[in-house]
């Protein structure tokens, strides 16, 4: 494509908005550019790039405004965050009337649309804009404007306009359901107070609970879960014909464009409540029942209300009573901030203090220097030396900017010899014909996917009862089991945590997700919902039916087992499949760890599922910075001996299949970068996220490959991959050996 000419593919936008927009300038042709718009090409993911890049240009910006309105409801609620961080950048960094204007109207109306898209854009709103209270005047804006959000909210209730009640004044149906609705808005009103007093408890239980001893955290939960319910069952006391007074909304992402979200959380279920500790605070799991909203007003007379039970209740009783401190957005950010100052070198004080000197690490050490591989190790984690740990030293390790990532550098160095590695020779060598049955299609995805029954009768069974099984179970004894729209939801909440880095990670997992499954390709991410509630905390969806790789191999220490015994032992008859599962996952977040930059791979982020396949969490080091800075982690990403042992090392059928996998997942993603690009390009722009830090947007581009040919591009990913085996053996063990050291973590 021509440097002047405007994309019209989203293959052809691999530029940045700014770059988009000095063409669209130097055009100056409004009805060129309007052509494009007006195109059948002009797929709603190609919008988003225009509307970025034309918040200065009144009118293509207000046509693409208005075109907002025709997306897909589920390609607009993903974007939330992003139309909120534009919205947020515009107020404060740009003198554009007419830009912000138009995104303040387009959130307003999607907050008359429903009470879960209101939600979302307020609490994306409070957690992207904590920094602008230190700006008076933008403050007062946005503040303005969540007001003004809250009363399009409110006022959504009617959904008439000014002429159709002109037109209706004298007809007495028609003004009795007017009365009905302005009704409505007071009482939605009232809502809106409950439901954010229920939130905030939910979130500050996750406090609360680190108080409790913890032997009784699990009975004081339950308590806790049993006040919950009991407010539910006091709001529809308050409204029995509204149908979200039947429980709190909760934005969770409907599953498809032609279905309404289960969004309204009913029912909180004892079964399957879990705490989990940490060093500051304790999250926790709940299984929730949530069913549409729109069923529910259409099954509001057929659906039955205990009014003797909701009476019989009290305060004491009662969750949303129950006293929240005023100072709780304060104590979550000093927990957040606790945890982001536990980097690698507040560990290592901590451990030093706990012995006389770093005797371990000493051993570590040597092992490792009788490693070939030493003098790559010194070279890729030359910011860290073991000699180094005094106080000062931290300091000025944790204050100095980070080597640019070195294997970005090693892997497209043309010109030093020291770092050229030889393109992998691989040999297929024969296997039998159950597993050449299992690949011999390993790009074309299978219509169906062999799900592999949990081994109730096996003796080595780390993940206990299905968690399909007790689903199922729970939909059968809930009240609301005839409801299309219930869905049982195993969510994390989270007090003192900065999850909006968590969800941007999550919002590329999913692209790339969607990428390969539409390429048919069969590449495994498992992406999981994030809501973003406020700078310092939030609710995740758990991870169904998984173990973290340090839990299990804690397990398998016990029964004398290595990983790739276990796989054979375990899944037994299935062990084909569960392998061809874990390579497949392998090769999905390799590529998104090398994309990203994904850090702190240590066993307790990485989770094995009932199926085989690695599934990582926790993305709080990406992009730029790894923990504490010390380039530890030098990997493109992680591959290490028990990896390869379970794709029956290098010379095999499932090793090729693996460099296969990675070489087609990395061309796909390539050839959809800028769908990548721009998630990250608005959030990028005067954020606080950590890590932008250091981050390099045309750094970040340059791993795509997008100037090479597609033979260049499949030695790189060969000598990618070669990297990472034989960093496996000096920073990425030494990494996993600190984890063990400090924090008792296993690999």
């Amino acid at each position: 494509m021509n440097n002047q000419q405007l994309p019209t593919t989203i293959q052809e936008l691999d530029i940045d908005t700014k770059e988009l927009n000095r063409r669209i300038r130097q055009l100056q042709n409004w009805k060129a550019v309007l052509s494009i718009f007006q195109s059948d090409n002009f797929t709603p993911e190609i919008l988003i790039h225009y509307f970025m890049a034309t918040f200065n240009e009144a009118g293509p910006h207000q046509y693409l405004t208005n075109s907002l309105y025709h997306m897909p409801k589920k390609f607009i609620e993903y974007y939330i965050p992003q139309f909120v961080q534009y919205f947020s950048l515009i107020s404060r960094y740009m003198v554009v009337k007419n830009g912000s204007q138009s995104m303040e109207t387009f959130l307003e109306s999607l907050s008359s649309l429903s009470i879960a898209n209101y939600f979302k854009i307020l609490w994306c709103l409070i957690a992207y804009s904590q920094d602008e209270k230190r700006y008076s005047k933008i403050y007062s804006k946005l503040e303005s404007f969540q007001r003004r959000l809250e009363k399009e909210m409110i006022n959504g209730a009617l959904k008439m306009s000014n002429d159709e009640i002109e037109q209706n004044k004298d007809n007495p149906q028609f003004q009795e359901l007017l009365m009905k609705k302005c009704m409505e808005k007071e009482f939605r009103s009232h809502y809106m107070i409950a439901q954010d007093r229920f939130i905030i408890q939910m979130i500050q239980l996750s406090l609360t609970l680190k108080s409790i001893e913890n032997d009784s955290r699990k009975k004081y939960l339950v308590s806790q879960i049993q006040k919950g319910n009991n407010a539910i069952k006091r709001m529809t006391n308050m409204n029995r014909r509204l149908a979200y007074f039947r429980g709190i909304v909760i934005p969770f992402q409907r599953d498809n464009e032609y279905s309404e979200a289960s969004n309204l959380m009913v029912n909180i279920c004892e079964e399957g409540a879990a705490c989990f500790n940490t060093k500051t605070r304790v999250p926790y799991r709940i299984v929730i029942e949530t069913i549409s909203i729109i069923e529910q007003q259409e099954k509001i007379d057929s659906t039955k209300v205990d009014e003797n039970e909701c009476d019989a209740l009290n305060d004491t009783e009662d969750f949303i009573q129950m006293d929240v401190p005023n100072n709780l957005e304060e104590q979550m950010k000093q927990l957040t901030n606790e945890k982001q100052q536990d980097t690698i070198f507040n560990q290592l004080i901590k451990y030093d203090s706990q012995s006389s000197s770093f005797k371990d690490f000493d051993d570590l050490n040597q092992t490792l220097e009788a490693n070939q591989n030493q003098d790559m190790l010194k070279k890729r984690s030359s910011s860290w030396s073991d000699t180094e740990n005094s106080q000062a030293a931290v300091e000025r390790q944790e204050t100095r900017s980070p080597q640019k990532s070195k294997d970005l550098e090693d892997s497209f160095s043309q010109s030093s010899s020291e770092h050229q590695i030889s393109i992998l020779k691989i040999g297929v060598v024969e296997q039998n014909q159950q597993i050449q049955g299992i690949i011999q299609s390993p790009i074309q995805q299978r219509s169906s996917v062999n799900y592999i029954q949990n081994k109730s009768n096996s003796n080595l069974n780390p993940w206990g009862e299905d968690w399909k099984d007790k689903i199922n179970r729970i939909k059968q004894e809930s009240k609301f089991k005839d409801f299309e729209s219930l869905q049982i939801r195993i969510i994390m909440v989270k007090g003192g945590d900065d999850l909006r880095q968590e969800l941007l990670i999550m919002q590329v997992i999913q692209k790339m997700h969607e990428i390969f499954r539409s390429a048919q390709l069969n590449l495994f991410l498992k992406p999981y919902e994030i809501i973003v509630v406020s700078e310092n905390s939030g609710i995740l969806e758990f991870v169904q039916n998984t173990v973290s790789m340090d839990g299990l191999k804690k397990y398998l220490d016990k029964q004398k087992l290595s990983l790739v015994q276990f796989y054979k032992q375990y899944f037994d008859s299935d062990y084909h499949q569960a392998q061809k599962n874990f390579v497949e996952s392998l090769a999905g977040y390799s590529l998104l760890s090398y994309f990203l930059q994904i850090k702190d791979r240590h066993n307790g982020n990485i989770l094995v599922d009932n199926q085989g396949h690695l599934i990582h969490i926790d993305f709080g080091f990406a992009l730029s910075i790894s923990p504490g800075n010390a380039g530890f982690e030098t990997a493109p990403f992680k591959m290490t001996k028990d990896y390869l042992e379970i794709m029956d090392n290098k010379n095999s059928s499932m090793f090729e299949y693996f460099r296969r996998l990675m070489f087609s997942g990395f061309m796909e993603i390539r050839k959809y970068c800028a769908s990548i690009f721009q998630i990250i390009e608005i959030m990028m722009e005067k954020s606080n996220f950590n890590c932008f830090k250091y981050f390099d947007f045309s750094e970040f581009k340059q791993r795509f490959l997008l100037n090479k040919t597609e033979i260049q591009c499949r030695q790189e990913i060969d000598k990618l991959i070669q990297m990472s085996i034989e960093d496996s053996r000096t920073s990425t063990k030494l990494y996993d050996q600190f984890q063990y050291l400090t924090n008792g973590i296993y690999h």
